[in-house]
C-alpha cells in the first residue's frame, strides 16, 4: 500500500494532526505480512518512506511539515510509478484538501499512466475532486470517499476495511488490438456490488 498525502498550505494546525491520526488508523490495520510506503507532495514530491514495514510510514508521518502549493498531477504520477516498479499489484490512497495548482505533468500523461499501472486507487478528500481524477478512480475499481476533517479517520478506515475483504482475479487476455480494453466483472446469479478495474492497455508485442 502507498500512501500519497497532499502536505500543502492549507494543511495547518488541527487539519495535520486529522491527517496523520487518519493514516495511523489505516496502516495499523494492515496485515504483518503487507508493506506500505508514504508520499507527500506540495510544490515539491518525496518518498518519505519506500515500500515496507508499515510501522516505518508511520513513523515517517511525525515528518510532515505543511507548506508550499499542490502539484497534486505531478504526486499522484510520482507514486503509481512506484506502485508500478513492484511485481504485484498494489494499492494506492491519495489523499488531498484541494485542486492542482503547479503541476508540470498534463492530465493526459497521468491518466495513460493509470491505465497501464496495476494499481487499486482509492481518493479521500474534504473538498471537490475532479472528473478526471474521479475517472481514473473508477477505471482502477478504487473509490472516492468524500469526508470532512473529523471523518477522515472513518473514511480511511473503511478503505481498511475494503483492502483487507477484497478478491484478486486473474484475467489473461487473447490476441487483441494494442491500447485500452474495457472489462466488465458481474456476479452470476448473485446479486452484489462489483468494484473492479473497468479494463486494461495492450501493449506493442516486443521484439
Amino acid at each position: 500500500m502507498l500512501l500519497a498525502l497532499d502536505v500543502s498550505q492549507s494543511l495547518q494546525a488541527g487539519r495535520l494532526r486529522a491527517l496523520q491520526a487518519a493514516a495511523v488508523v489505516l496502516l495499523r490495520g494492515l496485515q504483518p505480512r503487507d508493506r506500505a510506503g508514504l508520499v507527500v507532495f506540495n510544490h515539491a514530491l518525496q518518498v518519505l518512506a519506500p515500500l515496507g514495514a508499515p510501522a516505518t510510514a508511520e513513523r515517517a508521518l511525525r515528518a510532515l511539515h505543511p507548506f508550499g502549493a499542490t502539484a497534486l498531477l505531478d504526486g499522484l504520477y510520482l507514486t503509481l510509478s512506484v506502485a508500478n516498479a513492484q511485481d504485484a499489484p498494489a494499492v494506492v490512497v491519495l489523499f488531498t484538501d484541494g485542486l492542482d495548482t503547479l503541476s508540470w505533468l498534463r492530465q493526459e500523461e497521468l491518466s495513460a499512466t493509470a491505465r497501464r499501472s496495476n494499481a487499486t486507487l482509492y481518493v479521500v478528500s474534504p473538498s471537490a475532486v475532479t472528473r478526471s481524477l474521479r475517472t481514473l478512480v473508477h477505471d482502477s475499481g478504487g473509490q472516492v470517499f468524500a469526508a470532512d476533517w473529523n471523518g477522515l479517520a472513518q473514511a480511511f478506515g473503511e478503505i481498511g476495511d475494503h483492502v483487507r475483504h477484497r478478491y484478486r482475479l486473474r484475467f489473461e487476455p487473447g490476441a487483441g488490438a494494442q491500447g485500452w480494453h474495457a472489462l466488465d466483472v458481474q456476479l452470476k446469479g448473485t446479486p452484489g456490488d462489483v468494484r473492479a478495474r473497468r479494463g486494461y492497455v495492450r501493449n506493442a508485442p516486443t521484439r
